[in-house]
Parts: structure tokens; C-alpha cells; sequence
């Protein structure tokens, strides 16, 4: 199962890159700050995962007991009506491949919010 979690976790590394550059090269004409807003959700999940994969604490896992909620809020938001409204692609194909890195992203925030045992949980 760890090898899962590190070849995921290389994938997430390129989303948070990729959509870093993505701000600036296909960007929201109109709303870019929405992105950079969504480029902040993806590094905060980024380093939950992180933390979940290493079973260290990088940002207190009281946060992600709250950020998780907020984060799949943001995404069905973002994924599911912002980005098909602005970027107009077909949002049948986009759900399965969303879906495929959200899911396991969701698990190991809430894993990590309420996995760690209380010695772990200081920083």
C-alpha cells in the first residue's frame, strides 16, 4: 500500500505544478484569482497528504478535520460548475478523472485528521 501512496503522491507533486503554471498560461481571463484561490486549496490537501503518507504532523490535523469539509465544498464548486462555466468542457468525461485523484486525496485528509495517535499529533 505505501507504494500506492508514493507513486499518488507524485501525481498530486505534478497537479500542484501543473496547475501552478496553468494560472498563468490558460488562466480565467476573467477571474484569475479564483485560480490562484484553487491552487491554494490544492497545496493545502498536498501537505494533509504528505503528513498522512509520512505519519508526521505538518499542519495540525485539527485544521484538516475542518479543511477537508471546505475542501470537497471547493471542488464541487470549482470542478463541477466554475471551470466547465469558464473552460466549457464536457463535465462527464472530467467527473471520472476528477473523481479517480479526489477520492484518495479526501481519504488520506480524513485519515490524517483523525488517524494520528495523540502523541503524533505535536508538531
Amino acid at each position: 500500500m505505501k507504494i500506492f501512496w508514493r507513486i499518488y503522491f507524485a501525481v498530486l507533486s505534478i497537479q500542484v505544478v501543473g496547475n501552478f503554471v496553468s494560472i498563468f498560461a490558460i488562466g480565467s481571463p476573467i477571474y484569475p484569482v479564483l485560480d490562484i484561490v484553487n491552487w491554494f486549496f490544492i497545496v493545502l490537501a498536498y501537505l494533509g497528504v504528505l503528513g498522512f503518507i509520512l505519519n508526521k504532523v505538518i499542519i495540525s490535523p485539527v485544521f484538516y478535520k475542518l479543511f477537508t469539509p471546505v475542501l470537497i465544498g471547493w471542488d464541487v464548486f470549482y470542478l463541477f460548475w466554475w471551470s466547465p462555466t469558464v473552460f466549457g468542457y464536457s463535465i462527464n468525461i472530467f467527473v471520472v478523472s476528477v473523481a479517480a485523484v479526489a477520492v484518495p486525496q479526501y481519504f488520506a485528509l480524513f485519515r490524517y485528521a483523525y488517524s494520528l495517535a495523540p502523541e503524533e499529533r505535536h508538531a
